[in-house]
């Protein structure tokens, strides 16, 4: 009897195969989606779109594919490598006067000259594609003349992917015009625009030039850290990175290696809090990119609402509690008074993320929503008692309703110096809305409010619900700790106080 004999046949499974179109998608999806709109092109100082841009690097990367048939890196490494390969410098810079548009510069490049006289800006854009060029870079982009300024579409899109384009570029390059030598970089305009912040946390590279176009240091990265060696640590010269620090009050970790999020929000706030921006939405619009959040660009709507806006995505990212660590007055909304208006107001506390979040790890995160009557929060609410007024000063003094309620908590004093005070009265109720706080999964029935915590006054008057009342910072003074467990082992710190589980409420404010 016949038997049906089956062979299989196959060629010899070549990763390139795959592997090799892989790469030129990924090539492809790179140029289109993570470097700016439109680049120079400095060797013929003409602006280039994506299409020349695809073209001027793609036989680099063909040289690059293996050629005996070996598999290609994994997709990691395949985006390492198109990041290295496809080169780019950025520009960082305080506008001045003349700076030349994006009409401007294609009129130059038709005509073939660039007029210093009538365009004072090109100067400065000269240098900076020579330094670029100077460092084997073919590619460099400006926010000057690299936007077209008459598409709103141009300007969103610039807006909203700026952060990543520093951050994918090969250099990032600094001229800082109020600067001689680097002890004048203390006063330096730079270090107090808005959108300079993200411009100096994205990049892996930057290199700072002076008014006149010398080099601050001899460094060929100024974002490094050369303090490896403990054994120089108190003879060297302060680096570049330390004067940074110092001036902008960023700790180095952040400098070198920062990671966009909505967390420790209100640290990354007071990193903004006395910087300035000439359009008043772009308070909020130059950060975005640092807390990861995206918004739509509206020109107009103005400072509050844009913050407004900003808050409320970076609350919808996450639930960090930190968020609600400002104080001040709100920002005029429609719907709530538990918005902050800019980031000045998270200065001037304490930083929520402390020592405390390493031994409780269930610290919560907080379900915020902005509705159409006001801001959706879970907070511990403690009854206070009617307020107490001191006649020689603008302190306003509270104490926690009983045992029972106050848990840790024994006294809260608000100054109320430069903030109105009339509405204060015995007619009202009081509390604190407080947050960090943890739910121990022990079956105590109490909870713990986590060290530093912040808190809002809030008010109520015939039952209509809770309201923020615009205070400074408040201060709460703790009872002496009853349990072991809230200190730590090593400087007796409180890490945390303990309040009943039952005061945990979901508030409308």
């Amino acid at each position: 009897m016949p038997v049906d004999v089956l062979i299989l046949s196959h060629r010899p499974f070549l990763a390139t195969e795959t592997t090799c179109d892989d790469l030129l998608e990924e090539y492809e999806r790179y140029v289109h989606n993570d470097i700016p709109i439109r680049l120079i092109y400095i060797p013929e100082m003409k602006l280039v779109e994506k299409q020349f841009i695809l073209d001027h690097f793609l036989p680099a990367l063909q040289r690059s594919l293996p050629s005996d048939g070996k598999a290609l890196p994994n997709r990691y490494c395949l985006s390492k490598m198109i990041h290295d390969l496809v080169k780019y410098a950025v520009f960082s810079h305080r506008w001045g006067r003349g700076e030349p548009s994006y009409h401007d510069f294609r009129s130059s490049m038709y005509l073939g000259t660039f007029d210093e006289v009538m365009i004072p800006g090109y100067g400065k854009l000269l240098r900076f594609c020579e330094e670029a060029k100077r460092r084997g870079i073919e590619f460099a982009w400006t926010d000057t003349c690299c936007i077209d300024k008459s598409s709103s579409a141009d300007i969103a899109e610039s807006i909203r992917s700026m952060y990543r384009w520093y951050k994918n570029s090969a250099l990032c390059i600094v001229h800082l015009a109020g600067t001689e030598i680097m002890h004048d970089m203390y006063a330096d305009e730079w270090f107090r625009r808005g959108w300079t912040l993200q411009e100096l946390l994205a990049p892996p590279q930057m290199k700072f030039f002076n008014r006149h176009w010398l080099q601050l240091t001899d460094d060929e990265n100024d974002k490094t850290d050369d303090a490896d060696d403990p054994a120089t640590l108190e003879t060297r010269a302060p680096s570049m990175l330390d004067a940074i620090a110092q001036i902008t009050r960023i700790d180095k970790s952040s400098l070198l290696d920062f990671h966009p999020s909505a967390r420790q929000v209100d640290q990354r706030m007071t990193w903004a809090a006395h910087r300035r921006s000439t359009r008043d939405e772009d308070v909020a619009y130059c950060l975005m990119g640092i807390f990861g959040v995206n918004l739509q660009i509206a020109y107009g709507e103005g400072r509050d609402a844009a913050f407004c806006r900003l808050v409320e995505a970076i609350m919808l990212s996450g639930g960090d509690p930190s968020v609600l660590n400002w104080s001040g007055k709100a920002a005029r909304h429609p719907a709530s008074r538990c918005l902050p208006a800019n980031p000045a107001s998270y200065a001037g506390h304490p930083p929520l993320h402390s020592d405390a979040h390493r031994f409780l790890p269930s610290v919560c995160r907080l379900d915020m929503t902005l509705t159409g009557r006001g801001l959706r929060v879970t907070l511990v609410l403690l009854p206070l008692t009617h307020p107490s007024f001191d006649a020689a000063s603008e302190i306003v003094k509270f104490r926690c309703e009983g045992s029972e309620a106050s848990g840790d908590i024994f006294s809260v004093n608000v100054d109320f110096s430069g903030y109105r005070r009339q509405h204060m009265d015995g007619r009202s109720d009081y509390a604190l809305g407080l947050t960090p706080y943890a739910l121990p999964d022990d079956g105590s029935g109490l909870l713990r409010l986590v060290k530093p915590f912040t808190g809002f006054l809030l008010c109520s008057k015939y039952d209509l619900g809770w309201r923020r009342v615009d205070t400074p910072f408040v201060k709460v003074k703790l009872a002496p700790a009853r349990r072991r467990d809230s200190r730590d082992s090593q400087g007796g710190r409180v890490l945390w106080v303990t309040v009943d589980k039952r005061h945990l409420r979901t508030l409308v404010l």
